[in-house]
């Protein structure tokens, strides 16, 4: 029994394309994607390619967003705040045929095979935003009290999270906890898809990282083509860097951000005034992240 889990997509068709390429001829029996499909310049795209596949699929933060959205048309702030353009920007692509298929989705499912043990499968077990390296890597052992107390919490024996773009594979508390990484934005400096594999051994799951590479150039042109850099802006921009990079370079200026908002004396970091963004883009070290692509000039 073989199970392909992916996570973090984030709209990024040609690295879920590799991704389905590389596991063609593995005999997997189960493709699982553990939240945030939605979030680049493919929206509809991967969630067909998903569906094609008979994906298991949950709801991610990203997939939350457009909700609220379509759950409260009066409220304009998410419409026109620039810190949540490509949140509307991804939500102005989909019909109501896709909003009801988001909706549909759960937020999180318990996967039951027969012959084996049962999987919960889950997208965020914190919402704090999560330290990085002077670098910009996520730093993981920051979180491992989280993860130890939530396996503790239930009775699955495998415990599937996602939400951070990194890699995370052990037992603990006899529980297997796996976080294939991301497929669209790895944030621990790997350039590429990532994505795990589960199998099924005698009595137990075991499960590996894996990574495959693709031409990250093929992402960075969809990025322009599509509209999506210059109509989703500053963030869309962040996550291009993020991309080329593995670093998590949104995580790093939303908390930039939020300092700035502190210092002005707004404390509602879910929508922060767009002249509050604009000092933030104003004030924020550019060159310290820049590199030779025209994209981030």
């Amino acid at each position: 029994m073989k199970i392909a889990v992916l996570a973090d997509i984030h709209g990024n068709l040609p690295a879920l394309k590799a991704v389905l390429a590389e596991i063609k001829h593995e005999n997997i029996n189960y493709l699982l994607v553990a939240g945030d499909i939605l979030g680049g310049p493919y929206p509809i795209e991967v969630l067909q390619i998903l569906i094609d596949h008979n994906t298991c699929m949950i709801q991610g933060n990203f997939e939350g967003y457009i909700l609220k959205i379509y759950l409260n048309p009066s409220d304009s702030k998410w419409y026109t705040s620039k810190q949540w353009s490509p949140v509307f920007w991804v939500y102005k692509k989909l019909n109501l045929h896709w909003i009801r298929f988001i909706n549909s989705l759960p937020k999180k499912k318990v996967i039951s095979i027969k012959g084996t043990e049962d999987i919960l499968m889950v997208h965020s077990i914190y919402n704090p935003l999560l330290p990085t390296d002077d670098s910009g890597i996520l730093i993981t052992d920051k979180y491992y009290e989280i993860v130890d107390s939530y396996t503790k919490s239930i009775m699955q024996s495998v415990l599937i999270f996602a939400h951070n773009h990194v890699p995370w594979n052990q037992k603990i508390n006899g529980c297997l906890a796996l976080n294939p990484g991301s497929v669209g934005s790895p944030l621990n400096g790997t350039i590429g898809a990532q994505y795990a594999i589960m199998e099924w051994n005698k009595d137990h799951w075991e499960a590996v990282i894996r990574t495959v590479h693709y031409c990250i150039d093929e992402i960075n042109n969809a990025f322009i083509k599509s509209g999506y850099l210059k109509e989703a802006g500053t963030i869309a921009k962040l996550i291009l860097y993020s991309i080329n990079t593995g670093k998590d370079m949104v995580g790093m200026f939303l908390r930039f951000l939020d300092q700035l908002a502190h210092k002005e004396g707004y404390n509602d970091f879910e929508i922060v005034p767009d002249e509050i963004l604009e000092l933030a883009e104003e004030k924020w070290d550019w060159n310290k992240y820049r590199n030779e692509k025209e994209y981030f000039r």
